[in-house]
């Protein structure tokens, strides 16, 4: 809920640009916060279809993304992957494919590593914590600007919407406004295409962190002091209500 003693923080010395189909706004250097989660294909309508094709694949487990936003306007997304398993039946089909998977991200040029250079990291880092079935790998990449990271995002995903991200002395913020149905016939393009990118809004969970302060603010989200979850619920009812546009918002406050 809005913050009854602070202000919600707004973008400023914001300007806007196109990038593909997304019309963003994004405050910079010396007003300038950080980005929002770039939520996740589940995350509209129009990207069912993605989740669809992730479900199809054989290795199984638990994803989880987090999004830690910065004081100074940086960004670090980390992609977990953990119990990860293949669930062919057969043996050489389980050993088969779980080697693939592993080598992968051992070499670094798995999807998400991919999708995060190509949103602008500045370096991707990819760690195998457990090597043997099941297994535990995290991706780690940073950003210097946040804001750039999530219209990079959208343009690269065909999302259609707005984004402003604001970034303040006493806080920062985040909205995001999908057009469901715009971008729902511009996935009609893309159908049946797997892509890179698609791997950066497909999760289990979807997390958002501030590492200075607390969240005063949110739709589409549930949040617990410094942490934000995206709630799929919420999302849902609120597609029920206007299935034409997804509206999601951040709003947090600085430490003392």
């Amino acid at each position: 809920m809005r913050s009854k003693t602070e202000p919600t923080p707004t973008p400023q010395d914001s300007r806007t640009r196109r990038h593909g189909h997304v019309h963003a706004r994004a405050a910079h250097p010396s007003g300038h916060s950080l980005r929002l989660l770039a939520a996740p294909r589940r995350l509209a309508l129009s990207l069912l279809a993605i989740v669809a094709l992730a479900l199809a694949g054989c290795m199984i487990g638990v994803t989880t993304h987090t999004l830690y936003f910065e004081p100074d306007g940086s960004l670090t997304w980390i992609v977990e992957e953990r119990e990860m398993r293949s669930a062919e039946d057969e043996r050489r089909d389980r050993q088969r494919e779980e080697q693939e998977w592993l080598g992968e991200r051992a070499g670094e040029t798995h999807d998400a590593a991919e999708a995060l250079w190509q949103i602008g990291a500045a370096s991707v880092e990819t760690t195998i914590v457990r090597n043997r079935r099941p297994f535990h790998v995290l991706t780690r990449a940073t950003f210097a600007d946040a804001g750039d990271a999530i219209e990079r995002l959208f343009a690269a995903t065909g999302l259609i919407g707005d984004v402003e991200v604001g970034r303040g002395p006493r806080g920062g913020a985040v909205a995001i406004t999908i057009d469901v149905e715009a971008s729902e016939r511009a996935e009609q393009d893309q159908a049946g295409n797997e892509r890179p990118i698609d791997s950066l809004l497909l999760a289990d969970d979807f997390l958002v962190m501030v590492a200075d302060g607390r969240f005063v603010e949110a739709v589409g989200f549930t949040v617990d002091g410094d942490l934000a979850r995206f709630d799929e619920d919420a999302f849902e009812t609120a597609l029920e209500r206007d299935p034409r546009t997804l509206r999601l918002y951040l709003a947090w406050e600085h430490g003392e």
